[in-house]
């Protein structure tokens, strides 16, 4: 699977970025998208996590959509191709390997 969502419930951004160094992804750090953000389809040449702690993002891809609320963590694999889109804003957390 290309996309895949846990549903973890962990807001904590500490223990977040914990973690995700124990699983091996680096380059974390913390984004916040403020309200009517919008990423139109682009990839990524690595994995990559988007972990929400505070507000909503919408994730798209090629076979379908996804909405993301705290707690929800989101893996892309590479070359995924993928957009989002915030109404409301968001804060998460990022990171690759």
């Amino acid at each position: 699977m290309d996309v895949q969502v846990v549903k973890t419930g962990i807001t904590d951004i500490e223990k977040i970025k914990d973690i995700l160094k124990k699983e091996g992804y680096h380059s974390i750090y913390s984004w916040t998208d403020s309200p009517n953000t919008f990423y139109d389809w682009h990839t990524h040449n690595y994995e990559e996590v988007r972990w929400v702690y505070k507000g909503k993002v919408k994730i798209g891809y090629e076979t379908g959509e996804v909405i993301l609320e705290p707690g929800d963590m989101l893996i892309i694999k590479p070359k995924t191709k993928h957009w989002a889109e915030t109404t409301e804003g968001v804060s998460y957390i990022c990171g690759s390997k």
